[in-house]
């Protein structure tokens, strides 16, 4: 008997752990397909698909050279707005995941991503996107965006 519940302890013990590792491929997966519909968001022009990926409260950190040239914090309204302005002259040709992330995977991811784009000066430039990816209500968001040279 006392086997028994010795045993129902032990598996006690390990079910959140063993519920926690299942959760984390699912969110990861979710993470990577935020990363991909912010690329698709801007490699078809279409803004309207960055919305589900803005904060609903508190704002967004950017960095941007080519993309911008942007640096501080902005509300949901004004990222678009900015992203909105940069299409009107430049444009993201493609944009390709990068299998390295960063982060502990259920507060915060950071995924990192090649953009090839045209500048706002019809420079064609290569440059890397960090893009920081926090849960929010139920849903996976962009806290920050930061370009990197190559």
């Amino acid at each position: 008997m006392r086997s028994c519940i010795a045993a129902l302890f032990v598996v006690l013990a390990l079910a959140p752990a063993a519920a926690e590792s299942k959760a984390v491929p699912d969110q990861e997966a979710a993470v990577q397909e935020a990363a991909r519909e912010f690329g698709r968001a801007l490699t078809g022009s279409e803004l309207s698909r960055l919305k589900p990926l803005l904060p609903q409260r508190g704002k967004v950190r950017l960095h941007l050279e080519h993309l911008g040239p942007e640096q501080g914090s902005y509300s949901a309204g004004q990222v678009l707005a900015l992203f909105s302005d940069f299409l009107q002259l430049g444009s993201v040709r493609t944009f390709e995941l990068s299998p390295r992330c960063e982060g502990d995977r259920r507060s915060y991811t950071v995924v990192r991503g090649l953009a090839e784009l045209t500048d706002r000066e019809g420079r064609d430039v290569v440059v890397e996107l960090r893009l920081t990816i926090v849960p929010e209500d139920g849903r996976w968001i962009l806290r920050e965006i930061r370009e990197s040279p190559l």
